[in-house]
């Protein structure tokens, strides 16, 4: 027996549930559609990737700006040097490519059900495998491109 039990016991003896008559929603009785509910998770997957969290703390801009060698200056997607720091259309491009890449794994997860064709199986292994090689790679692009000489 718990050594807890009757501390527990003394105190819901005291203490008593109380009597709500709660209705379930009509809309939750016949169940939400499980795509609703994908849908819903992977937005947030997207946002949570992006660095949204960090787009609403610190604001930065949405792209930079920097000169080139003859003092013009131009418009930079990817902001250099700072691994802490990104510029909003970097972090929404990263999280597109970790949602491609987690589409490429969904992908060769649905590519192992029973219920497709040879045809449609191998179609679906070949993208799974093109979106992640794409996703992993263009990620490892942008990494060089922040930090110069990463990987060398």
């Amino acid at each position: 027996m718990d050594p807890l039990y009757p501390i527990f016991k003394a105190l819901f003896s005291v203490i008593h549930q109380p009597n709500l008559k709660l209705k379930v929603p009509t809309y939750l009785e016949r169940g939400i559609n499980i795509w609703i509910i994908f849908v819903a998770m992977y937005v947030s997957y997207f946002f949570i990737m992006s660095g949204i969290i960090y787009d609403i703390i610190n604001e930065p801009p949405s792209i930079g700006s920097t000169r080139d060698e003859k003092g013009r200056i131009r418009p930079q997607a990817i902001m250099e040097w700072r691994m802490n720091g990104q510029y909003m259309i970097e972090g929404f491009t990263a999280g597109f490519l970790f949602c491609l890449g987690g589409l490429g794994f969904i992908a060769l997860h649905v590519a192992a059900e029973q219920q497709w064709t040879l045809r449609n199986r191998y179609l679906l292994i070949g993208a799974g495998v093109a979106c992640i090689v794409v996703a992993y790679n263009v990620c490892i692009m942008f990494l060089k491109m922040k930090v110069g000489g990463y990987l060398q």
